[in-house]
């Protein structure tokens, strides 16, 4: 059950929290996850450097300090793994947010390279953080402007992307704490979301897109680089599971759709050498005599009957851990498909 590495694009304009969120979530889902009967889902970053990189800003945040935001976009690699099984290996392109909205003429290329750098990309992870939603709820222009870049990102990717609606969303509301500081629902953030960037959510777009709400603990602050409240990370704490949940739902939906086309192909081998079969053993003795495909076409059809039986196997073993990740990132998440709320 191993796929093909597949790539996560980062998009979050500076101070939306995407590097930290990798930080913990690295901490998180190294621990695992139980799905279940003790079944674990697992993130391990298989690069000793990489993971030293992460190591390091997340001792910072334990120390009491924030990390300094990413200067240059980075590439981590991780192991997606279920029972200790590697499922896929993914990379998650961390793009340095500064850029991404950048008005100097000189960023044009470099902004450019990074939305190419998106293209093929298997999920997208749209990063906004808690403090520009409760300022864009306050009708703050500039929060505002913020919120609606994530459409400016995806037009351009659109472009690029020729099988747009294939490649799933998450709009991942990060810093999730701020909300209960400033005596705002969560729910009522998230809807605000949705109504901003309703074409995400509309019908008719043949997209996966989901909604979620992430947190590194309780009543954190950033006091002039210090690290204020209680930092709280492991298992499903804050939610941090939940985007690479999404990622790995899609991945198994995407391969369990694959799986069942093989599977309808091997149906119709099997069909079509049965009616072979038939045909061979009702031509005449002498024909046969002469030219007997009997055996040649009995040993085809058990290849087929084998690779049928495999495949529905694989198809089997994979719709159950999809169900039990679908169980779990709904616990956590609001997921659409076409519009609709499942």
């Amino acid at each position: 059950m191993i796929f093909n590495m597949a790539k996560i694009t980062l998009y979050g304009l500076s101070r939306s929290g995407k590097t930290c969120y990798l930080n913990a979530m690295s901490q998180a889902l190294g621990q695992g996850i139980d799905m279940g009967g003790r079944n674990y889902f697992t993130a391990i970053c298989p690069d000793p450097f990489q993971q030293a990189v992460l190591d390091s800003g997340f001792w910072q945040m334990t120390d009491g300090k924030w990390p300094m935001g990413t200067n240059e976009s980075t590439t981590y690699t991780f192991d997606l793994n279920y029972c200790l099984r590697l499922i896929q290996s993914i990379e998650i392109k961390d793009y340095r947010g500064a850029l991404l909205n950048s008005a100097n003429p000189t960023d044009s290329d470099a902004q450019n390279a990074i939305i190419e750098g998106a293209t093929g990309s298997g999920v997208l992870l749209f990063f906004i953080g808690a403090d520009v939603v409760i300022e864009a709820m306050r009708y703050n222009p500039s929060a505002m402007t913020k919120i609606s870049f994530c459409n400016t990102l995806h037009g351009a990717y659109r472009k690029r992307e020729h099988a747009w609606e294939k490649t799933p969303v998450m709009i991942v509301i990060s810093k999730a704490d701020l909300f209960e500081s400033y005596g705002i629902d969560r729910e009522e953030a998230k809807q605000f979301i949705v109504k901003r960037l309703q074409p995400f959510f509309g019908r008719g777009t043949k997209m996966t897109v989901g909604i979620t709400m992430v947190s590194l603990g309780r009543n954190l602050q950033n006091e002039d680089g210090e690290l204020s409240g209680d930092l709280i990370v492991g298992g499903t704490a804050g939610n941090l599971h939940i985007p690479l949940l999404f990622s790995a739902y899609n991945f198994f939906a995407q391969e369990i759709e694959r799986v069942t086309g093989e599977l309808k192909s091997n149906q119709t081998s099997i069909y079509n050498t049965k009616v072979a079969l038939e045909h061979e053993l009702g031509r005449s003795s002498i024909a046969r005599f002469f030219v007997n495909n009997e055996t040649s076409i009995r040993n085809a059809l058990e290849s087929y009957r084998r690779q049928a039986y495999a495949a529905e196997q694989q198809k089997q073993d994979m719709i159950d851990v999809f169900s039990k990740i679908g169980t779990m990132l709904k616990a956590g998440a609001d997921i659409y498909i076409d519009g609709e709320l499942i």
